[in-house]
Protein backbone atom coordinates (compact mmCIF):
# COMPACT_ATOMS: atom_id res chain seq x y z
CA UNK A 1 0.00 0.00 0.00
CA UNK A 2 2.85 2.45 0.84
CA UNK A 3 4.62 1.78 -2.73
CA UNK A 4 1.15 2.92 -4.38
CA UNK A 5 0.76 5.77 -2.47
CA UNK A 6 3.96 7.12 -2.95
CA UNK A 7 3.38 6.40 -7.10
CA UNK A 8 0.24 8.24 -6.62
CA UNK A 9 2.59 11.49 -5.45
CA UNK A 10 5.24 10.84 -7.35
CA UNK A 11 3.61 10.71 -10.33
CA UNK A 12 1.49 13.69 -9.89
CA UNK A 13 4.86 15.90 -8.84
CA UNK A 14 6.50 14.81 -12.45
CA UNK A 15 3.49 15.44 -14.57
CA UNK A 16 2.87 18.92 -12.85
CA UNK A 17 5.82 20.19 -11.61
CA UNK A 18 4.60 24.26 -10.99
CA UNK A 19 1.76 22.61 -8.52
CA UNK A 20 2.36 22.17 -5.09
CA UNK A 21 0.50 19.42 -3.59
CA UNK A 22 -1.39 21.85 -1.08
CA UNK A 23 -3.10 23.28 -4.62
CA UNK A 24 -4.47 19.60 -5.64
CA UNK A 25 -7.45 17.78 -4.63
CA UNK A 26 -6.55 13.89 -3.18
CA UNK A 27 -9.22 10.95 -4.08
CA UNK A 28 -9.04 7.71 -2.53
CA UNK A 29 -9.85 4.47 -3.85
CA UNK A 30 -10.13 1.79 -1.07
CA UNK A 31 -10.07 -1.42 -2.41
CA UNK A 32 -10.40 -5.25 -1.40
CA UNK A 33 -7.07 -5.82 -1.36
CA UNK A 34 -4.10 -3.45 -2.84
CA UNK A 35 -2.37 -6.39 -4.44
CA UNK A 36 -5.40 -7.37 -6.53
CA UNK A 37 -4.06 -7.07 -10.25
CA UNK A 38 -8.21 -5.73 -10.89
CA UNK A 39 -7.86 -2.78 -8.04
CA UNK A 40 -4.06 -1.90 -9.21
CA UNK A 41 -5.61 -1.72 -12.84
CA UNK A 42 -8.67 0.67 -11.70
CA UNK A 43 -6.06 3.01 -9.36
CA UNK A 44 -3.84 3.31 -12.56
CA UNK A 45 -7.24 4.56 -14.43
CA UNK A 46 -7.48 6.73 -11.87
CA UNK A 47 -4.86 8.63 -11.45
CA UNK A 48 -4.24 8.42 -15.26
CA UNK A 49 -7.61 11.35 -15.22
CA UNK A 50 -6.89 12.57 -11.90
CA UNK A 51 -3.22 13.50 -13.51
CA UNK A 52 -5.35 15.32 -16.25
CA UNK A 53 -6.71 17.60 -13.53
CA UNK A 54 -3.35 18.08 -11.61
CA UNK A 55 -4.99 15.89 -8.55
CA UNK A 56 -3.85 12.76 -7.24
CA UNK A 57 -5.51 9.17 -6.45
CA UNK A 58 -4.67 6.80 -3.90
CA UNK A 59 -4.80 3.40 -3.44
CA UNK A 60 -5.76 2.28 0.29
CA UNK A 61 -5.99 -1.07 1.57
CA UNK A 62 -4.98 -4.06 2.81
CA UNK A 63 -2.66 -6.94 1.20
CA UNK A 64 -4.17 -10.27 0.76
CA UNK A 65 -7.21 -11.82 0.56
CA UNK A 66 -10.68 -9.20 0.85
CA UNK A 67 -11.07 -8.57 4.64
CA UNK A 68 -14.12 -6.22 5.72
CA UNK A 69 -11.82 -5.36 9.11
CA UNK A 70 -8.90 -4.55 7.39
CA UNK A 71 -10.87 -2.49 4.66
CA UNK A 72 -13.30 -0.50 8.02
CA UNK A 73 -9.48 0.46 9.47
CA UNK A 74 -8.48 1.56 5.81
CA UNK A 75 -11.59 4.08 5.77
CA UNK A 76 -11.08 5.03 9.44
CA UNK A 77 -7.71 6.09 8.94
CA UNK A 78 -8.46 7.74 5.50
CA UNK A 79 -10.77 9.78 7.58
CA UNK A 80 -8.63 10.77 10.49
CA UNK A 81 -6.12 11.96 7.77
CA UNK A 82 -8.36 14.52 6.62
CA UNK A 83 -6.69 14.29 2.94
CA UNK A 84 -8.99 13.13 0.60
CA UNK A 85 -11.67 15.43 -0.87
CA UNK A 86 -14.07 12.17 -1.55
CA UNK A 87 -13.99 8.29 -1.11
CA UNK A 88 -13.96 5.93 -3.40
CA UNK A 89 -14.77 2.07 -1.84
CA UNK A 90 -14.66 -1.29 -3.26
CA UNK A 91 -17.52 -2.55 -0.32
CA UNK A 92 -16.70 -5.79 1.23
CA UNK A 93 -19.38 -6.51 3.64
CA UNK A 94 -22.32 -3.90 3.59
CA UNK A 95 -23.22 -3.57 7.02
CA UNK A 96 -20.18 -3.80 8.66
CA UNK A 97 -18.41 -1.02 6.28
CA UNK A 98 -21.27 1.30 6.88
CA UNK A 99 -20.81 1.89 10.27
CA UNK A 100 -17.28 3.17 8.86
CA UNK A 101 -18.66 6.07 7.32
CA UNK A 102 -21.12 6.88 10.36
CA UNK A 103 -21.31 11.09 10.34
CA UNK A 104 -19.00 11.36 7.42
CA UNK A 105 -19.80 14.64 5.79
CA UNK A 106 -16.89 13.77 2.65
CA UNK A 107 -18.18 12.26 -0.32
CA UNK A 108 -18.83 8.79 -0.83
CA UNK A 109 -19.13 6.74 -4.03
CA UNK A 110 -18.85 2.78 -4.41
CA UNK A 111 -16.56 1.31 -7.48
CA UNK A 112 -16.69 -2.69 -7.99
CA UNK A 113 -19.08 -3.75 -5.38
CA UNK A 114 -21.86 -1.32 -4.15
CA UNK A 115 -23.50 -1.47 -0.87
CA UNK A 116 -26.28 -3.92 -0.89
CA UNK A 117 -29.82 -2.54 -1.53
CA UNK A 118 -30.82 -2.04 2.39
CA UNK A 119 -28.25 0.63 2.67
CA UNK A 120 -27.85 1.96 -0.73
CA UNK A 121 -27.78 5.20 0.64
CA UNK A 122 -24.56 5.48 2.27
CA UNK A 123 -22.95 5.95 -1.41
CA UNK A 124 -24.06 9.03 -3.71
CA UNK A 125 -23.48 6.82 -6.87
CA UNK A 126 -22.04 3.10 -8.11
CA UNK A 127 -19.64 2.95 -10.95
CA UNK A 128 -18.26 -0.21 -12.43
CA UNK A 129 -19.88 -3.49 -14.11
CA UNK A 130 -23.54 -4.25 -14.31
CA UNK A 131 -22.93 -7.24 -11.94
CA UNK A 132 -25.86 -9.27 -12.49
CA UNK A 133 -25.21 -8.77 -16.21
CA UNK A 134 -21.63 -9.97 -15.46
CA UNK A 135 -23.44 -13.52 -14.08
CA UNK A 136 -26.12 -13.14 -17.27
CA UNK A 137 -23.08 -13.31 -19.85
CA UNK A 138 -21.53 -16.05 -17.81
CA UNK A 139 -25.24 -18.37 -17.88
CA UNK A 140 -25.17 -17.74 -21.56
CA UNK A 141 -21.76 -19.04 -22.30
CA UNK A 142 -22.59 -21.91 -20.47
CA UNK A 143 -26.20 -22.05 -22.27
CA UNK A 144 -24.17 -22.13 -25.80
CA UNK A 145 -22.47 -25.02 -24.41
CA UNK A 146 -25.26 -27.20 -22.46
CA UNK A 147 -28.76 -25.90 -24.15
CA UNK A 148 -30.54 -28.53 -22.68
CA UNK A 149 -28.88 -27.61 -19.44
CA UNK A 150 -26.56 -29.98 -17.13
CA UNK A 151 -24.82 -29.69 -13.67
CA UNK A 152 -23.36 -26.82 -12.18
CA UNK A 153 -21.15 -25.57 -9.73
CA UNK A 154 -20.55 -21.74 -8.90
CA UNK A 155 -17.27 -20.27 -7.38
CA UNK A 156 -17.79 -17.42 -5.39
CA UNK A 157 -16.77 -15.63 -2.35
CA UNK A 158 -19.48 -15.23 0.13
CA UNK A 159 -20.77 -11.70 2.19
CA UNK A 160 -19.42 -9.78 -1.39
CA UNK A 161 -22.40 -7.85 -2.58
CA UNK A 162 -21.07 -7.66 -6.27
CA UNK A 163 -20.47 -11.27 -6.57
CA UNK A 164 -23.67 -12.25 -5.04
CA UNK A 165 -25.78 -9.99 -7.58
CA UNK A 166 -23.32 -12.30 -10.38
CA UNK A 167 -24.68 -15.07 -9.06
CA UNK A 168 -28.26 -13.76 -9.06
CA UNK A 169 -27.79 -13.06 -12.47
CA UNK A 170 -26.46 -16.64 -13.45
CA UNK A 171 -29.31 -18.41 -11.44
CA UNK A 172 -32.00 -15.88 -13.04
CA UNK A 173 -30.58 -16.44 -16.77
CA UNK A 174 -30.09 -20.26 -16.73
CA UNK A 175 -33.53 -20.57 -14.66
CA UNK A 176 -35.27 -17.84 -17.14
CA UNK A 177 -36.96 -15.87 -14.52
CA UNK A 178 -36.00 -12.72 -13.53
CA UNK A 179 -37.71 -13.36 -9.92
CA UNK A 180 -35.32 -16.22 -9.42
CA UNK A 181 -34.11 -15.99 -5.45
CA UNK A 182 -30.30 -14.65 -5.71
CA UNK A 183 -29.79 -17.53 -3.05
CA UNK A 184 -31.95 -20.48 -4.16
CA UNK A 185 -30.29 -23.21 -6.37
CA UNK A 186 -30.82 -24.26 -8.93
CA UNK A 187 -32.86 -27.81 -9.01
CA UNK A 188 -34.21 -28.72 -12.19
CA UNK A 189 -35.23 -25.55 -13.59
CA UNK A 190 -34.77 -25.57 -17.62
CA UNK A 191 -32.36 -28.87 -16.74
CA UNK A 192 -29.79 -27.18 -14.50
CA UNK A 193 -29.19 -28.43 -11.26
CA UNK A 194 -26.67 -27.01 -8.45
CA UNK A 195 -24.40 -29.94 -6.78
CA UNK A 196 -24.59 -30.74 -3.18
CA UNK A 197 -21.57 -29.38 -2.23
CA UNK A 198 -22.41 -26.24 -4.47
CA UNK A 199 -21.45 -23.18 -4.34
CA UNK A 200 -18.65 -23.35 -3.41
CA UNK A 201 -16.66 -20.64 -1.25
CA UNK A 202 -13.20 -19.03 -2.49
CA UNK A 203 -12.60 -17.20 0.05
CA UNK A 204 -11.20 -14.83 -1.98
CA UNK A 205 -7.92 -16.55 -2.65
CA UNK A 206 -6.83 -18.40 -5.50
CA UNK A 207 -4.71 -21.06 -3.54
CA UNK A 208 -8.28 -21.80 -1.13
CA UNK A 209 -9.36 -22.22 -5.40
CA UNK A 210 -7.32 -24.78 -6.55
CA UNK A 211 -7.85 -27.03 -3.83
CA UNK A 212 -11.65 -26.67 -4.88
CA UNK A 213 -10.46 -27.37 -8.43
CA UNK A 214 -9.73 -30.38 -7.43
CA UNK A 215 -12.34 -31.10 -5.30
CA UNK A 216 -14.53 -30.45 -8.48
CA UNK A 217 -12.93 -32.08 -11.04
CA UNK A 218 -12.22 -35.35 -8.73
CA UNK A 219 -15.65 -35.61 -6.49
CA UNK A 220 -17.71 -33.19 -7.93
CA UNK A 221 -18.01 -34.34 -10.97
CA UNK A 222 -20.09 -31.34 -12.24
CA UNK A 223 -20.51 -30.65 -16.08
CA UNK A 224 -20.01 -26.69 -15.65
CA UNK A 225 -18.06 -24.63 -13.32
CA UNK A 226 -19.01 -21.02 -13.50
CA UNK A 227 -16.44 -19.11 -11.10
CA UNK A 228 -18.15 -15.14 -10.60
CA UNK A 229 -14.66 -13.93 -10.06
CA UNK A 230 -11.03 -14.58 -11.53
CA UNK A 231 -9.31 -17.15 -8.96
CA UNK A 232 -9.02 -19.97 -10.89
CA UNK A 233 -6.87 -18.42 -13.15
CA UNK A 234 -4.88 -16.11 -11.37
CA UNK A 235 -1.71 -17.83 -11.90
CA UNK A 236 -2.28 -19.87 -15.42
CA UNK A 237 0.47 -22.08 -14.84
CA UNK A 238 -1.09 -23.69 -11.26
CA UNK A 239 -4.29 -23.78 -13.21
CA UNK A 240 -2.94 -25.58 -15.51
CA UNK A 241 -0.58 -27.93 -13.44
CA UNK A 242 -4.19 -28.47 -11.02
CA UNK A 243 -6.58 -29.76 -13.94
CA UNK A 244 -3.76 -31.97 -16.10
CA UNK A 245 -4.80 -35.03 -14.87
CA UNK A 246 -8.74 -33.83 -15.95
CA UNK A 247 -7.22 -32.44 -19.37
CA UNK A 248 -8.77 -34.76 -21.40
CA UNK A 249 -12.52 -33.71 -19.96
CA UNK A 250 -11.68 -29.91 -20.52
CA UNK A 251 -10.50 -30.29 -23.92
CA UNK A 252 -13.82 -32.94 -24.85
CA UNK A 253 -15.89 -30.42 -23.46
CA UNK A 254 -17.10 -33.46 -20.77
CA UNK A 255 -16.68 -30.27 -18.26
CA UNK A 256 -16.57 -26.79 -19.02
CA UNK A 257 -15.36 -23.87 -17.36
CA UNK A 258 -16.22 -20.31 -17.71
CA UNK A 259 -15.10 -17.60 -15.70
CA UNK A 260 -15.43 -13.78 -14.91
CA UNK A 261 -11.94 -11.66 -14.59
CA UNK A 262 -10.52 -8.52 -15.47
CA UNK A 263 -8.08 -7.52 -18.01
CA UNK A 264 -7.62 -10.55 -20.11
CA UNK A 265 -3.89 -11.46 -20.06
CA UNK A 266 -2.04 -13.30 -22.64
CA UNK A 267 -1.79 -16.68 -20.29
CA UNK A 268 -6.37 -16.58 -20.60
CA UNK A 269 -6.46 -16.97 -24.10
CA UNK A 270 -3.71 -19.52 -23.95
CA UNK A 271 -6.08 -20.88 -22.10
CA UNK A 272 -8.97 -20.41 -24.22
CA UNK A 273 -6.71 -22.14 -27.25
CA UNK A 274 -5.80 -25.15 -25.67
CA UNK A 275 -9.45 -25.44 -24.41
CA UNK A 276 -8.85 -25.78 -21.04
CA UNK A 277 -11.31 -22.95 -20.01
CA UNK A 278 -14.10 -21.80 -22.59
CA UNK A 279 -15.45 -18.51 -21.91
CA UNK A 280 -14.51 -15.46 -20.11
CA UNK A 281 -16.48 -12.42 -19.30
CA UNK A 282 -13.84 -9.49 -19.12
CA UNK A 283 -14.44 -6.12 -16.80
CA UNK A 284 -12.21 -3.40 -17.90
CA UNK A 285 -10.99 -2.04 -14.31
CA UNK A 286 -8.41 0.44 -15.89
CA UNK A 287 -12.01 2.50 -17.01
CA UNK A 288 -13.98 1.97 -13.72
CA UNK A 289 -11.02 3.71 -12.66
CA UNK A 290 -11.37 6.72 -14.93
CA UNK A 291 -14.92 7.06 -14.45
CA UNK A 292 -14.30 6.75 -10.57
CA UNK A 293 -12.10 9.57 -10.31
CA UNK A 294 -14.31 12.07 -12.82
CA UNK A 295 -17.61 10.89 -10.46
CA UNK A 296 -15.49 11.55 -7.69
CA UNK A 297 -14.21 15.01 -8.54
CA UNK A 298 -18.14 15.76 -9.81
CA UNK A 299 -19.24 14.92 -6.24
CA UNK A 300 -16.60 17.08 -4.43
CA UNK A 301 -17.79 19.80 -6.57
CA UNK A 302 -20.82 20.02 -5.82
CA UNK A 303 -22.16 18.69 -8.92
CA UNK A 304 -25.10 16.07 -9.04
CA UNK A 305 -23.76 12.39 -10.45
CA UNK A 306 -26.13 9.71 -11.56
CA UNK A 307 -26.92 6.58 -9.05
CA UNK A 308 -25.38 4.31 -11.42
CA UNK A 309 -22.44 4.75 -14.27
CA UNK A 310 -22.00 1.17 -15.50
CA UNK A 311 -19.31 0.24 -17.54
CA UNK A 312 -18.70 -2.23 -20.51
CA UNK A 313 -18.08 -5.96 -19.93
CA UNK A 314 -16.50 -8.01 -22.84
CA UNK A 315 -17.38 -12.05 -23.92
CA UNK A 316 -14.67 -14.03 -25.30
CA UNK A 317 -14.98 -18.12 -25.93
CA UNK A 318 -12.28 -19.84 -28.14
CA UNK A 319 -15.24 -19.59 -31.12
CA UNK A 320 -14.81 -15.51 -30.94
CA UNK A 321 -11.07 -15.36 -31.00
CA UNK A 322 -11.34 -17.62 -33.94
CA UNK A 323 -13.45 -15.91 -35.65
CA UNK A 324 -11.54 -12.58 -35.04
Amino acid sequence: MKRIWILALLSASLATPMTSLADQDHYALIAKSVDDENFVDTWLGCQEEALKYNDTCTLLGGDGPANPHTQYSAIEQARASKLYSAFAISVTKSEFIVDALSGIDTPVVTFDSPFSEGVSDASQGYIGPDNQAIGADLAKIAQTFLPQGGSLCIFTAIHDPNLRQRVAGVRKTLSKSIIHPYDQKLTGEHGWFEGDRCPLNTGDNSRQTMDQMDAFFSEIHADMLISVGHWPIINSDLYRKTTYPYRHDLKTRKTHVVVATGKVQSSYTDLLSDQLIHGLVSIDFKEIGRMTYLRMRQAHKGEPIPKVTYTQNYVLTLEAQTQK
